[in-house]
């Protein structure tokens, strides 16, 4: 059933080749792009949070926490400290017997010096507690002791009135004695201590009164020491009162004529024949009495 007219229409029909080029659609394959996601196995990092665990063996230092506390045993000492406090106890009862407090009553000490003067007499001075200057001389010349009467020495006397609470005044007077070089011979020579009323009456005290003197006995220092006590009830060397200035001093009296007795002056001195040179006395007040 074919007719040619047919296959001259057939040729016509060659030019459909052109129509493949629609199969460009199949551009669609360039997907495969997306293999660059491999880039992910970076995260095995993850696995360090895991080796934190490790820092844990530094835990030992805790032991050494535990050393310290071993130290406790010095609070036992402290406790030794507390025994020391029991001595207290049987003791301070004691001690009440102090009982009299605030009577103002003052302990009184007896027989205390309550004062002590002492020079050489040379015309120094000194105060004394009762605020009486004392005058101690002045000896400048020797002195001869009169025969057959009393005759003051100089340098022995002073004017004086002991402290308050005084009940003995000690009188001290050294001097030096010689003989007349002519005749080379010592005068037999006494002493004795004097003390006036206060009112220029004086009275001989038996305590202290000496002599002195013999035919081989050229030169002495004599000490003169007496003690007058002050109140009643006993005799001799005592003072009822001595609120008062009252002189005291020592005399001599010689023996006999030709035996000429010299006071402050030695007959020799050094080995040789010496009436010139003053040897000064000294005289001393001591006051003892009650404080």
């Amino acid at each position: 059933m074919y007719r040619w007219r047919s296959l001259v229409c057939a040729t016509d029909g060659l030019m459909g080749p052109t129509g493949d080029a629609g199969a460009t659609g199949q551009g669609g394959n360039t997907g495969p792009d997306g293999s660059t996601g491999q880039g992910g196995m970076t995260g095995p990092t993850g696995i360090t949070p895991t080796e934190h665990g490790d820092t844990g063996s530094t835990g030992p230092g805790g032991e050494g926490g535990g050393g310290t506390g071993n130290a406790g045993p010095t609070g036992i000492a402290a406790g030794g400290t507390g025994h020391t406090g029991h001595k207290g106890i049987g003791t301070v009862g004691d001690t009440g017997p102090t009982g009299p407090t605030g009577s103002g009553l003052l302990e009184s000490l007896q027989s205390q010096v309550l004062e002590h003067l002492s020079s050489i007499c040379d015309g120094r001075t000194a105060m004394s507690r009762m605020g009486d200057v004392i005058t101690f001389g002045p000896v400048t010349v020797s002195m001869q002791a009169p025969v057959g009467a009393w005759g003051d020495i100089t340098g022995s006397d002073v004017l004086y009135r002991p402290p308050t609470g005084t009940t003995k005044v000690i009188y001290k007077f050294c001097f030096q004695t010689g003989l007349d070089p002519v005749l080379d011979r010592s005068a037999t020579t006494s002493f004795k201590v004097m003390i006036d009323d206060g009112a220029g009456s004086f009275t001989g005290m038996t305590g202290g009164s000496q002599t002195s003197g013999s035919f081989t006995l050229f030169s002495r220092y004599i000490k003169i020491e007496t003690p007058i006590d002050i109140g009643t009830g006993s005799t001799g060397n005592t003072v009822p009162d001595w609120s008062a200035l009252r002189t005291i001093k020592t005399q001599c009296w010689a023996y006999v004529a030709l035996q000429d007795s010299f006071i402050h002056t030695p007959t020799y001195w050094i080995g040789t024949t010496d009436t010139t040179d003053i040897i000064k006395p000294i005289l001393t007040l001591t006051a003892i009495g009650t404080t």
